[in-house]
């Protein structure tokens, strides 16, 4: 075999990916494919600091029988500043995941995501933030702090986020925030301040009247306004013709 027909054989072998192994450029990156083998079984993929880990749940896109080979990249966001977190109690470093296919690919699963953080963080109590680039802001998931292991996990249905892990505000401590409760046409509350999924308890400020409703959404997005009540649950604390109403929020569940 001539060695120019055997540098160009040896070039073209290192240019493939083997199916579920991660490609680490540094200790804070890692990439794979995802081939079908892997789209129907699940895959996750931690980078090699075990800062950061994302899980894809088996036969987790719409259509996965199509689907060929998916890319997969988990990496440390390397310009934070375009990410302001104010002055929220950010923990650590901003983490991005992408899943790469060249059709647009939908998810029928939720991915599953887990920061790690530091000791000296043990007594506080952390969350996971998205950050929204519709709204330019940070939106708190739904977390659950593994203060045993040092690490916080959230499920998310997106193919490609920047997220990180925070400190926990007294709102979501069990704390009360105060502001103006407004009301809406819809089937649950609207709220900024507490997960998705949670129970708040919103209570008027000048007749005590208190009412329960879980959070459905995020907003309302006025200044001093922290929670969208449905029509019905501003009703038992106030009258539905006052538009707005002084409260205070806590959450209960």
């Amino acid at each position: 075999m001539r060695r120019g027909l055997s540098i160009a054989i040896i070039i073209s072998l290192s240019s493939l990916v083997i199916p579920g192994i991660s490609q680490a450029a540094n200790a804070n990156t890692a990439r794979t494919v995802l081939h079908q083998a892997t789209i129907r079984q699940g895959y996750t993929l931690r980078n090699l600091a075990g800062t950061f880990a994302v899980g894809i749940p088996g036969r987790s896109f719409k259509h996965w029988r199509q689907l060929k080979r998916v890319g997969m990249t988990i990496e440390q966001v390397r310009q934070p500043q375009r990410y302001p977190v104010g002055d929220q109690p950010l923990v650590g470093d901003l983490y991005r995941y992408t899943l790469r296919h060249s059709q647009p690919v939908q998810l029928r699963k939720k991915v599953w995501l887990e920061l790690s953080y530091p000791a000296d963080q043990i007594q506080t109590t952390k969350i996971i933030k998205l950050w929204n680039p519709a709204q330019q802001r940070w939106q708190r998931l739904k977390t659950k702090d593994d203060s045993a292991h040092l690490v916080v996990r959230a499920s998310i249905r997106h193919r490609s986020a920047i997220v990180a892990v925070f400190q926990a505000s007294a709102s979501s401590s069990g704390d009360m925030i105060a502001g103006y409760a407004s009301w809406y046409d819809w089937h649950g509350a609207a709220s900024n301040d507490f997960p998705l999924g949670s129970v708040i308890r919103v209570t008027n400020v000048s007749t005590q009247a208190s009412v329960d409703s879980t959070v459905v959404s995020t907003g309302p997005f006025v200044p001093g306004r922290v929670v969208d009540l449905p029509r019905d649950d501003f009703a038992k604390i106030a009258d539905l013709s006052a538009g707005v109403v002084a409260v205070t929020v806590q959450q209960v569940q």
